[in-house]
């Protein structure tokens, strides 16, 4: 998210502090998530920038709570994750195999979560963020690779930000693809057979 500051002028980006990890008053530390406002705020910050057309806030205000949604869901699932994995070195020297078999049980779905919500958070990223960096709002971009794609062919008059900028911060996504490298190899591993023996026992 550190592509806040990139989209905007010098002077505009030293209103928004880095995302990370914040101490409150009460001593508490949150996540401090600043892309959030700027969601939030694309009347303002459309309207500072010229375009004054009707904007359905409606719209927008679903998706900056899908995107947070999202991005709360995959944060439960990498934190079951590390629970997991913190209970496998707990009971690396146990002998009680139900919940050693538990784990390994359960890792593969939460992993499979994960891959799920960070391409799902991709899209809804780039949801909610269109309206903050493209004028035209006819055929908005609901999905990240067509919000790349746009990005590049756009006309100026469209672009509510620096293009440089734009595709500086886009350039990172590479992580994307990658990522979905990984999905496809995931998949095609759960389509190997795999046979399974069975023993029956009963009591007479």
């Amino acid at each position: 998210m550190e592509g806040v500051g990139h989209l905007l002028s010098a002077e505009q980006a030293a209103h928004f502090p880095g995302h990370g990890w914040a101490l409150g008053w009460s001593g508490r530390r949150s996540l401090y998530f600043p892309i959030l406002s700027v969601f939030e705020e694309v009347s303002t910050i459309r309207r500072r920038r010229g375009v004054y057309d009707p904007l359905d806030l409606s719209e927008c205000d679903r998706a900056t709570r899908s995107f947070a949604n999202t991005f709360w869901k995959l944060v439960v699932t990498l934190r079951e994750l590390e629970a997991l994995a913190r209970d496998v070195g707990r009971w690396a020297d146990d002998d009680d195999l139900g919940r050693t078999r538990a784990v390994f049980e359960h890792a593969p779905l939460f992993v499979d979560l994960a891959f799920v919500y960070l391409r799902r958070l991709a899209d809804r990223f780039a949801q909610a963020i269109d309206p903050v960096l493209f004028r035209d709002r006819s055929s908005p971009r609901s999905k990240f690779r067509a919000l790349s794609e746009y990005a590049t062919s756009a006309e100026d008059s469209d672009l509510l930000v620096n293009r440089e900028r734009l595709l500086e911060v886009l350039s990172k996504s590479s992580w994307l693809e990658r990522l979905q490298r990984l999905r496809e190899m995931r998949n095609s591993q759960e389509r190997i057979r795999v046979f399974t023996g069975f023993f029956a026992l009963s009591r007479r």
